[in-house]
């Protein structure tokens, strides 16, 4: 029998036991509930109407008295002034009479809605009205009959004191009114009380005998659902619980290396199924130890550092490479944390790879590049992970070595850049001095040296820039204008350059050529563009749409009808347009009288911000 089977049905018996026994309590709490209602309803409510009726009608007489009292005490305060005028009666003297005839009114009409009730109770059972609730129905007539007698004599009482306030009246009242009360109305209260409280103490046992009789009955049937219970658990539990016991067994046997072991369990129910998946299991594992010590080869045959570590941090596996460039002997790795082998802690292993130092046995330490690598269990829990390691201090000692020659070069290549620009000063210097031999200004030397200051503020920016490959164009082109400014003297100073230049570096190869261009442009526009009044340039580089956009412009008189943009005679616009076909772009102008615009534009090379 299936165990899943043999479970359901167990399961269903004890349901369907808690099932009958809980609609038998339900049945016995509405029994119980009915019982309780009907003392609520009948033989309580008579018992407290019975009382209620008796002190009420007690405290109309005492009412009574209490108002005879006052007219008599009344009656000696006024006797010598009026003689025998007696004042009327206020409303508050009699108030106390009547709100107690109204509470035993109350009382009365409570205890006929009660008889009234266990009538009616009787009569939806079916049965026939019990000799005892048939008196207590004539004593409660009695009660109402006599109960008008009385009233009447009440208000005679009053109406005796309200208007013939005399001895009489007291004699009314102890000789009529009292002796109704003590002989008639007392004892058919106590009786119809006495009879109501009988009721209640009846209906009082009735209820404990329902009650001894339901406990009883739930006990049975507690004990029957108990007895049931562990008739159903016990071969349940042998079902189970003997199978298992041999599983564990045997968990233990394969657990301490006895691979050749098996279960032998052959019930056809999920035990036995567990047990051949279990046989299977340890097949398989039994056939998956010579895997194992594959890989363990493979492990030790490895060139790098291998460490297995745990998800605490100890190492709990390091092949032979581990242990030559880090202890002394497996087992001087195996339970360290791995920690104490990272200089610096665990932390720096957090990264997943890169390079760190590792600490050996004897404290001193070797740069390493690692790996690490996460072991996950079947359910995705971390359990560990992997740490391969390879000493790189020959590669850390070679990459010192080429820092060092590098280094030597940048010294060497700044040096010629020094050189070179030192050099190139000397030529303008020469030409300057050329210059001031002749006689007259020299527009040819003039341009000649401005095109060489150039090309040496190219070298000297290298020379103190800490990137060899390339300058910073913005500070060159504002320092090129400035100089060739001042090279035009007080013409120069008449004219004001603004100069808009995207802040980025350019190479050697590129700034050079832009750099020429500026010159050629920018002096061709201080040697033409501008009279004796002087006027603005307007110098300004940066992408656009994909390219670089050089624009060179002024506000002087304008270009002549016949400007050939080629060039023509003026070796400085075959020089631009040279420079331009160089860097692979294209060259335009536009002029009217008062503005000129040059645009060179070109593609970047690639690499160059756009």
């Amino acid at each position: 029998m299936r165990l899943g089977f043999l479970l359901t049905v167990s399961l269903l018996g004890m349901a369907l036991l808690v099932a009958v026994l809980g609609i038998l309590l339900e049945g016995t709490s509405d029994a119980i509930g009915g019982e309780l209602d009907e003392l609520r309803r009948s033989s309580i409510e008579e018992v407290l109407g019975a009382d209620g009726m008796d002190q009420a009608l007690k405290a109309a007489t005492a009412a009574a008295y209490r108002l005879l009292a006052e007219r008599y005490r009344e009656r000696a305060e006024i006797s010598h002034e009026s003689g025998n005028e007696w004042g009327a009666l206020t409303p508050l003297d009699l108030d106390s009479v009547d709100e107690q005839l109204e509470e035993f009114e109350d009382a009365l009409a409570q205890t006929g809605r009660a008889v009234a009730a266990g009538a009616e109770l009787a009569q939806r059972r079916g049965d026939r009205p019990s000799a005892d609730a048939v008196a207590q129905q004539r004593r409660f007539g009695e009660i109402r009959s006599q109960f008008a007698v009385h009233r009447g004599m009440l208000e005679r009482l009053v109406h005796l004191i309200r208007y013939h306030p005399n001895e009489h009246v007291r004699e009314y009242l102890q000789d009529e009114l009292e002796p109704h009360y003590e002989e008639t109305m007392a004892p058919l209260l106590r009786e119809f009380a006495g009879a109501a409280r009988a009721d209640l103490d009846g209906a009082t046992r009735a209820v404990e005998r329902l009650v001894a009789r339901a406990t009883t009955r739930n006990r049975w049937l507690t004990g029957l659902a108990l007895a049931l219970a562990l008739a159903a658990s016990l071969p349940l539990s042998r079902a189970i619980s003997r199978p298992l016991g041999r599983l564990h067994d045997a968990a233990l046997r394969i657990g301490a290396g006895d691979l050749e072991h098996r279960v032998e369990v052959r019930a056809d129910n999920e035990i036995g199924a567990l047990a051949a998946a279990f046989n299977q299991m340890a097949e398989n594992l039994r056939a998956s130890t010579v895997s194992r010590t594959f890989l363990d080869n493979i492990l030790q045959s490895m060139r790098e550092i291998v460490m297995v570590v745990d998800s605490t941090g100890t190492i709990q596996t390091a092949n032979q490479v581990a242990v030559e460039q880090l202890g002394d002997g497996e087992a001087s790795l195996r339970g360290r944390n791995v920690g104490e082998i990272v200089a610096g802690g665990a932390d720096g292993l957090e990264s997943g790879a890169g390079e760190c130092d590792l600490r050996r046995v004897d404290g001193s330490t070797f740069p390493a590049s690692f790996s690490r690598s996460e072991l996950r269990g079947p359910g995705g829990s971390r359990e560990g992970f992997v740490l391969v390691a390879r000493d790189i201090t020959e590669r850390r000692e070679s990459e010192a070595r080429l820092r060092r020659s590098l280094h030597e070069k940048e010294i060497l290549l700044k040096e010629v850049h020094h050189r070179v620009k030192n050099n190139l000063q000397i030529v303008s210097s020469l030409l300057r001095l050329q210059e001031g031999d002749m006689e007259g200004p020299n527009r040819d030397l003039r341009e000649s040296q401005n095109r060489i200051r150039s090309m040496a503020l190219i070298h000297e920016h290298l020379y103190q820039s800490p990137d060899l490959a390339n300058i910073d164009f913005s500070a060159y082109v504002e320092e090129l204008v400035k100089n060739l400014l001042a090279s035009y003297g007080e013409r120069g100073e008449r004219v004001r350059a603004e100069v808009t230049v995207l802040t980025c570096p350019l190479s050697l190869d590129t700034a050079i050529p832009c750099g020429m261009i500026v010159n050629e442009l920018v002096a061709n526009a201080l040697e033409h563009a501008f009279d004796a009044g002087g006027g603005t340039l307007w110098i300004s580089y940066g992408p656009r749409n994909g390219h670089h956009e050089l624009r060179v412009a002024d506000d002087g008189r304008g270009l002549p009808a016949d400007f050939d943009l080629t060039g023509g005679h003026s070796l400085g616009l075959r020089l631009v347009s040279a420079l331009t076909t160089q860097l692979g772009g294209e060259l335009a102008y536009a002029s009217s009288p008062r503005r000129t615009e040059f645009t060179m534009r070109f593609r970047p090379p690639e690499g160059q911000t756009t």
